[in-house]
């Protein structure tokens, strides 16, 4: 396994004004992590045979690689696929920046009419609600992808039921924690 104990100082995570940059070591975990929760969360509206991964399912996710992230037997690989990606990201910034800014402006003008057409939906329900009563959008799955989805948010379950009492000693989980948290409590 790689060595990860820059996570464990704190060493040069903020400068006096707190504006400093994380360093790439940290960016990779994080963006491997959220990349995880993605994918988790993913495999929950399986588990409630949904086509729809609602902000339930993301949070649950979350609180889920809180717990088991880091003992990922492929933490490694992940890690360094998303450090080779920001650093691709970094050696194609000056050039990406133009076109991606072409594609927003495309995509706004499609937004805002889609936006206007769905006004009358807005206020439907809740986004934990909503997933629940979109079972029959939900793509045949194989049984045992389901097994293993079902299995997989039944632990979540038991973790985000747990929550409250779960105090890490690691300093990195109890930033995560804490984050999720704070996100968890703004929505």
């Amino acid at each position: 396994m790689s060595d990860f104990s820059f996570l464990k100082t704190g060493s040069g995570l903020a400068g006096a004004d707190g504006n400093a940059e994380l360093p790439p070591q940290i960016q990779a975990l994080m963006l491997a992590l959220a990349q995880s929760a993605f994918t988790t969360a993913g495999k929950f509206a399986i588990a409630r045979r949904s086509g729809t991964v609602t902000r339930h399912d993301m949070v649950l996710a979350l609180k889920y690689e809180a717990r088991e992230f880091f003992e990922r037997p492929d933490l490694d690989s992940l890690f360094g696929q998303a450090l080779a990606k920001l650093q691709e990201g970094e050696d194609k910034e000056g050039e990406g920046e133009e076109s991606e800014d072409e594609e927003g402006e495309e995509e706004e003008g499609e937004e805002g009419e889609e936006g206007e057409e769905g006004e009358d939906e807005e206020g439907s329900g809740d986004d934990e609600d909503e997933g629940e009563e979109e079972e029959e959008d939900a793509a045949p799955c194989d049984p045992e992808k389901l097994r293993a989805a079902v299995a997989m948010r039944e632990v979540a379950l038991r973790y985000a039921a747990a929550w409250g009492e779960w105090q890490p000693d690691d300093p990195a989980l109890r930033t995560i924690k804490d984050a999720i948290d704070a996100a968890d409590a703004s929505s």
